[in-house]
Order: C-alpha cells, then sequence, then structure tokens
C-alpha cells in the first residue's frame, strides 16, 4: 500500500514545476513521501495543507546538531543537509491514505503551490 500511495505523489508531482522530488531506491517501502519546496513557502504549504485535514510535516533531523568524537558539527560542513532541513515536507502513504485520498491531497498541494508563486 505505501509503494502505491508514494508512486501516485511520485507521478502526480513530477509535473509540479514548485516541487523537488528525490530519486526513489528500487526495492524499498517508504516510511514518509518527502518532496523539497522553496523554504520561502513551506511554512504556508504546511499550514494550508493542515487546515484542510491533511498530515503533512518538515520533520528532518540536521545532521549538524550531533556531535562527531566529541567535537560540534558546524554548518558549513553539511550544506546539503541544512538545505533540505529547511526545504523537506513529508506526506503520509499509511493505510489512512486510500489512492482517492492521496489524489485530492495532490491536487490541493498543486492549488495551494500555484496561489503562493
Amino acid at each position: 500500500h505505501r509503494v502505491k500511495i508514494f508512486q501516485i505523489y511520485q507521478n502526480e508531482f513530477s509535473k509540479n514545476k514548485y516541487i523537488t522530488l528525490f530519486d526513489p531506491k528500487k526495492n524499498f517501502v517508504p516510511w514518509r513521501f518527502s518532496f523539497r519546496v522553496n523554504k520561502k513557502i513551506r511554512n504556508k504549504l504546511l499550514s494550508e495543507v493542515r487546515k484542510n485535514g491533511y498530515d503533512i510535516s518538515s520533520w528532518y533531523p540536521g545532521v549538524r546538531k550531533f556531535s562527531h568524537y566529541g567535537r560540534k558539527l558546524r554548518i558549513q560542513d553539511f550544506l546539503i543537509s541544512e538545505k533540505i532541513e529547511k526545504e523537506i515536507v513529508n506526506l503520509w502513504v499509511t493505510k489512512k491514505y486510500s489512492k482517492n485520498k492521496a489524489y485530492k491531497l495532490v491536487k490541493l498541494i498543486n492549488k495551494i503551490l500555484k496561489q503562493i508563486h
């Protein structure tokens, strides 16, 4: 089920110029569907989607929060991780999300992103 919902998101969002997709690995079972949007609009997107009753998050544990052998890591050491942390959006792929609900969510996100830009 998770893979089917993931594929709906992947296929539908591949047409959206405001979304950056990650390349999925073969033969995996997704925990969430993650993508990136401009950091300036991400929180607005999250808020609008939640107002419409859908699950959405921005959870991404940035690497710089951890230490390496007792040494605090610097942002400069992990620029890609820092960028992803500010742009990530996660959607649910659980049984709570039917194909129909996933398509409705895609339509809503596409509409919101078009309005924000």
